[in-house]
């Protein structure tokens, strides 16, 4: 008798186990059917904290060059992942963010899971955009002219909730549950020495004009609708 009656100590046990690992299968399942938003909430705060810890790194790197005595057209992008920084004529390494002797930064690709995939066949997608063709709306001199437009860095098509997030770990606004809508054309001319004159500011709403980084909505084409992170690397 005591040989059955282990045996059926054993079974329940192990009954008793699998019921409560089922039961944990369930419980699991039904908060994340009913907290989907708040796991991408989550997401969303840490990938902000990402993209802007890297941004600030190209920040104080752009800085560095500027210190050591490297003229503002001189500054390079040049890099081994994208193409179309090249400068005429090639400047040396020193005058380079992505190479130690330089910079001494690494080129961090965008992560898939920041960005629109809808926006996949779009120019520089999945890229971070270096371009001197914007005047950010408040930041340096207000005039249009080439010698007035600031260096920035563009990371485009980001994901609705992780732009917002961005902007919350900065403290600037989402009026409306919604990013803040850029006014004026976006610049996308890649970076190789040359500050472009002419063009439109880029503008945000007034509450969120100032800014050396935020994320905001495009409300011109070719980009409307679509969401962009940028931090301005030279105030000019």
């Amino acid at each position: 008798m005591k040989d059955v009656d282990s045996e059926s100590g054993g079974v329940l046990f192990y009954l008793f186990l699998a019921i409560a690992l089922f039961a944990a299968l369930g419980f699991a399942v039904s908060q994340t059917s009913r907290g989907g938003s708040d796991i991408n909430e989550e997401l969303f705060t840490v990938r902000s904290g990402e993209i802007i810890q890297y941004a600030t790194s190209l920040r104080n790197a752009v800085k560095t060059l500027k210190i050591d005595g490297v003229l503002e057209t001189d500054i390079s992008f040049e890099n081994q992942i994208v193409s179309g920084y090249n400068h005429t004529p090639a400047q040396p390494d020193m005058n380079k963010i992505f190479i130690p002797s330089g910079g001494g930064l690494s080129y961090f690709e965008p992560e898939t899971v920041w960005l629109d995939s809808a926006q996949f066949a779009a120019p520089f997608y999945g890229e971070w955009l270096f371009t001197a063709d914007n005047n950010v709306k408040l930041v340096g001199s207000e005039t249009n002219n080439a010698a007035d437009k600031e260096l920035i860095v563009l990371l485009p098509y980001l994901k609705q909730g992780l732009c917002m997030a961005i902007n919350d770990k900065l403290g600037v606004p989402n009026p409306g549950g919604d990013a803040p809508q850029a006014a004026g054309a976006i610049g996308l001319t890649q970076f190789q020495g040359t500050y472009a004159g002419g063009g439109t500011d880029l503008e945000l709403p007034v509450a969120e004009q100032g800014k050396l980084k935020a994320c905001f909505k495009s409300q011109v084409t070719p980009t409307t609708g679509t969401y962009h992170f940028y931090q301005v690397l030279i105030v000019r």
